[in-house]
């Protein structure tokens, strides 16, 4: 299964479960999973696959408010139509 990865930091005054004051790692699956770990590991972002899927296995399901997220992918831009080649 396919996860995606994402740390969130909320926005000052928010009301936030104790513990995720500074912060969370979001990780959502391709069936829409969502599961959410605090505090923020440093140097989250290089670790392994292998250290990443062990914060996985420690972090908590939390159930869904939306839909699953997707990721814009913008179009690549379009040829210059006076472009001879």
């Amino acid at each position: 299964m396919r996860w995606r990865i994402w740390n969130t930091v909320p926005i000052s005054g928010a009301v936030i479960n104790p513990g995720f004051e500074k912060g969370w790692l979001t990780f959502e699956s391709d069936d829409g999973a969502l599961r959410r770990l605090a505090p923020i590991p440093d140097g989250w972002e290089d670790l392994s696959d292998d250290r990443l899927l062990g914060l996985l296995g420690v972090s908590k399901e939390v159930p869904r408010h939306t839909g699953p997220m997707r990721r814009v992918v913008h179009p690549s831009p379009e040829p210059d139509s006076t472009d001879q080649r």
